[in-house]
Parts: C-alpha cells; sequence; structure tokens
C-alpha cells in the first residue's frame, strides 16, 4: 500500500487522541487503503448471529469492543495499522454498534476536510467498510438499552479523576453492557478508564 498523502500532524495532539470525538485521531502517514486490500482475504469470517454471542459453529470466538480509532486504523494507514492488522489474524468477533459507524464517518470525511485525503480516496474508503459490513465481517448491534445509565455512573466514578470524555465513556459503557472480553482502543486515555472499570484492555 503506497501512501497517497502525507499527514501534516496535528500539533499538540498526542497519538491516538482527538480533542473532538467528531474527528479522527492524530495519524502518522494517512491513506487510502481498505481493510479488504489491507489484510489476507481469510481474515474474514461470517459475522456471528444478531443475538450477540460470540459463537460461530463449535468455535469460540473472542468478543471484542473496539473504539473507533480501531476500525479507523484499519481502513486508513496510520501508525496504528499495523498493529490493528495483526489482532485481526485472531479472527475476533468485533462489536460494531451506530455510535461506531457515526464516528467512523465522521473521521473520513474529516480526511478530506483536513486535506489529508480526497473526496474520491474516500469515497473508496468508504466503499471497503460498506462491503465489509455486506460480508458480514462485524457483529452489528444497537446501543445497549442501559448503556447511557452506565456512562453515567461511569462519570460519578471515573471522570473527576480521569477527565474522560463523554463518548469514550458510552464505549466503555457499551463494552461492559456487552460483556466484551477486550476493549480494544488505541487512545491512552480511553484506555485508563476502560482499567478502570474493570475492563481488559489492549
Amino acid at each position: 500500500m503506497a501512501a497517497r498523502r502525507q499527514n501534516r500532524g496535528t500539533p499538540g495532539a498526542r497519538p491516538g487522541h482527538c480533542p473532538d470525538r467528531a474527528c479522527e485521531p492524530a495519524f502518522a502517514v494517512p491513506r487510502s487503503s481498505g481493510l479488504r486490500r489491507a489484510l489476507e482475504e481469510d481474515f474474514r469470517q461470517p459475522r456471528p448471529s444478531r443475538s450477540g454471542s460470540p459463537h460461530q459453529g463449535a468455535r469460540t470466538l473472542l468478543s471484542v469492543y473496539a473504539d473507533t480509532s480501531f476500525f479507523v486504523s484499519l481502513y486508513i494507514q496510520d501508525v496504528h495499522s499495523p498493529g490493528a492488522q495483526r489482532r485481526m489474524v485472531t479472527k475476533p468477533a468485533i462489536w460494531l454498534t451506530p455510535l461506531h459507524r457515526a464516528e467512523w464517518t465522521h473521521a473520513v470525511e474529516q480526511h478530506v476536510f483536513q486535506r489529508k485525503m480526497s473526496a474520491e480516496e474516500a469515497q473508496e474508503v468508504h466503499a471497503d467498510f460498506a462491503r465489509d459490513r455486506a460480508n458480514g465481517l462485524w457483529v452489528e448491534i444497537s446501543i445497549p438499552e442501559m448503556a447511557f445509565e452506565v456512562c453515567s455512573q461511569l462519570a460519578r466514578r471515573h471522570v473527576a479523576r480521569l477527565g474522560s470524555r463523554t463518548l469514550d465513556t458510552l464505549h466503555v459503557a457499551m463494552a461492559l453492557e456487552l460483556k466484551a472480553e477486550r476493549f480494544w482502543t488505541f487512545d491512552e486515555a480511553q484506555a485508563k478508564l476502560a482499567r478502570a472499570a474493570g475492563l481488559k484492555v489492549r
């Protein structure tokens, strides 16, 4: 995959962090690539059932809640992309919620706004993501009913100490409600909150 546009960087931003969840983390070398071209075809497994069971046949899949930065790193090349692609080798069952889709779409379009990617390249990335959804790569599920209540509870317990943002806390709340076995993020601030909430973070 050849880089199409060099990222100029975001002054003062830490890797994997964006001050506004509507934009993507500061990536080192973004490029339009697509998970389909970044990963071997056999990484793709039929999606587990919509009931939320992380089982497929007789084999148990690792149930993973990944924050949006993980999805972005799979489809747009950045410093975290190699690690994200290696994790896919385990063929995990990764949850995908409407919040992920909304944040992911904003992240891609922010690349266009910031002139890190052309509109045509963004369309390719959107097409790759749509194709993978149609092929059942992700475990799609609605936002759990109690997620916002759990988010508020987490805020009372941890935000005064950690300074976590609302949507970061909501991601952790959803992971807890979905009983995810792992929480994957490239944002260290979010990782601290997830650990504080009792999640196994990678």
